[in-house]
């Protein structure tokens, strides 16, 4: 059951589940040049949901970030946190700023998508369709 907020948008009641679009029997393949991370994440999600092409290419840059944040752990996970810098002495290792980095434009890419808050714990809001906000992605069957 669907309630209006304050801003005059719907708020789900129900879970997340019912909130978001499932996808359609052909899920279009991954791009290419994805690593493991970002293929699986791809293919999960487009198992799961259908996608208009213009959030596909949201969805290439998100699946993509989740790989190079990836990267950057796997080069963190072999050197310090912190390094010695001339001018300011013990510094942030240059790996752990690009992963903030790198999840500040995942939450961006998410965001645009439309994705739910699973951390927020909270219902989604939906705005009132609009020319620019509306969701083109669709519940299928």
């Amino acid at each position: 059951m669907d309630t209006r907020n304050a801003e005059g948008g719907q708020v789900a009641a129900s879970s997340q589940a019912s909130t978001w679009p499932a996808a359609a029997p052909n899920a279009p393949a991954p791009p290419r040049g994805l690593a493991a991370g970002g293929r699986a994440a791809w293919k999960r999600l487009t198992k799961r949901y259908e996608f208009a092409p213009h959030e596909l290419d949201l969805l290439r840059e998100y699946c993509m970030t989740l790989d190079m944040i990836g990267l950057l752990r796997k080069e963190l996970a072999g050197g310090p946190l912190t390094v010695h810098s001339p001018q300011a002495g013990p510094v942030v290792a240059r790996p752990v700023a690009e992963i903030r980095a790198q999840q500040a434009e995942l939450r961006r890419l998410a965001e645009a998508i439309g994705f739910p808050d699973p951390a927020a714990g909270l219902p989604v809001v939906r705005r009132p369709a609009g020319a620019r906000d509306r969701r083109s992605h669709r519940r299928a069957g």
